[in-house]
């Protein structure tokens, strides 16, 4: 299973979460899937800002990568087919000189997940 960790940094003066960082390993995304689905583990365990260490090949997931699937209760997905076109559109341009399988990492800006699991609705979601 992935390891995920929580980098948080201060915003408004306020020590808050930015960006979950899901690192997967070598080979082990499924790129054949179209989805893959990961539990909400709150609280967070707290990284700050400073451990961030960008040693793997790692990908942005965007909002519209996100995706949720009642049948999963407290699992959030992130949409893979999305983000191989997006890799293959990229591609095409010049601008991704890698192969998908080389990629291990996705970063995902805390906002995004806030919005995508609707937690201003949500207490449990509550995490700022």
């Amino acid at each position: 299973m992935a390891k995920v960790e929580v980098y948080y940094d201060y915003y408004d003066g306020e020590l808050c979460p930015q960006w979950m960082v899901i690192k997967f390993g070598s080979g082990k995304i499924d790129w054949a899937k179209k989805y893959v689905y990961l539990p909400i583990e709150v609280p967070f365990k707290r990284k700050t800002a400073e451990e961030f260490c960008d040693i793997e090949m790692g990908l942005s997931v965007t909002l519209d990568d996100l995706v949720l699937n009642s049948e999963k209760e407290g699992y959030f997905g992130i949409n893979l087919s999305s983000i191989k076109d997006r890799v293959n559109k990229m591609r095409g341009g010049g601008e991704f000189p890698y192969r998908i399988e080389e990629v291990e990492t996705f970063i995902i800006q805390i906002c995004d997940l806030e919005e995508a699991l609707a937690c201003h609705e949500n207490k449990d979601y509550a995490w700022r």
